[in-house]
């Protein structure tokens, strides 16, 4: 083959094969999923944010499906917390039934040294890792591979490293604040929790965080320089 697209994960064979560096950081505690079907007054489109003492935080965002099958009197959740028992740090949400999906996972913000060597190349996971942010991860190697295939067809796959990898450190980066100013159990996020963040969010600080989330905080660089068509094309848009 004349070029291989590594897309395998973050735990990948073709990046440790290589011997690339995944440089970064992973937070001790685990973080806590489940998906959950919900009585509840809150709005279902939006995301609900609430913090509770020593950086716990509780995510809660409707979980839309296929429309055709969705039953809405009995609306599913995905709830997202801190710390272990997610469901036990509902508010004003009632849980009917099991829940459908639990599971947990550790928060790592790491980015591959470089996003490519020899003939070998990363996008996705296997280049970059941060916590579940709005799909983030997923649109962001959906970037990568549209970068990729783009210059693999003009021929200028030298350049994929140059145009992917600042992209992707600075999202990364930015996730990893947002990640620590909410969960962070020390009083230096704690103060800032408390005190500084809710004043913060009447400024335009509420406008970046809802286009780092939305993966609208950066254009996509475009691999066919002039062409101002893809140079306003977003993958998250």
């Amino acid at each position: 083959a004349p070029w291989l697209l590594a897309a395998d994960g973050a735990h990948s064979v073709a990046r440790h094969q290589m011997g690339i560096d995944f440089p970064g950081s992973t937070f001790a505690d685990e973080w806590y999923l489940a998906d959950v079907v919900l009585k509840t007054p809150l709005a279902d489109d939006f995301g609900h944010v609430l913090f509770f003492d020593h950086g716990a935080f509780l995510f809660m965002i409707r979980v839309v499906d296929d429309v055709r099958t969705e039953d809405p009197i009995r609306p599913l959740w995905r709830v997202m917390v801190t710390r272990p028992e997610p469901l036990s740090y509902l508010v004003d949400a009632e849980v009917v039934g099991e829940p459908i999906w639990t599971s947990s996972f550790r928060v790592s913000h790491r980015v591959d040294a470089q996003l490519s060597a020899g003939k070998g190349y990363f996008s996705g996971d296997a280049g970059h890792l941060h916590p579940p942010m709005g799909a983030r991860g997923m649109n962001l190697g959906l970037e990568d591979a549209y970068v990729f295939a783009t210059l693999a067809e003009q021929g200028r796959l030298a350049e994929y490293n140059a145009l992917r990898h600042p992209v992707d450190s600075r999202v990364v980066h930015q996730v990893e604040f947002f990640s620590r100013l909410v969960s962070e159990n020390t009083w230096y996020f704690d103060l800032i929790r408390r005190y500084i963040f809710p004043a913060l969010l009447k400024t335009s600080l509420q406008s970046r965080i809802k286009q780092t989330v939305t993966g609208l905080d950066h254009e996509l660089p475009s691999p066919a320089p002039g062409n101002p068509h893809d140079a306003n094309c977003d993958a998250a848009s």
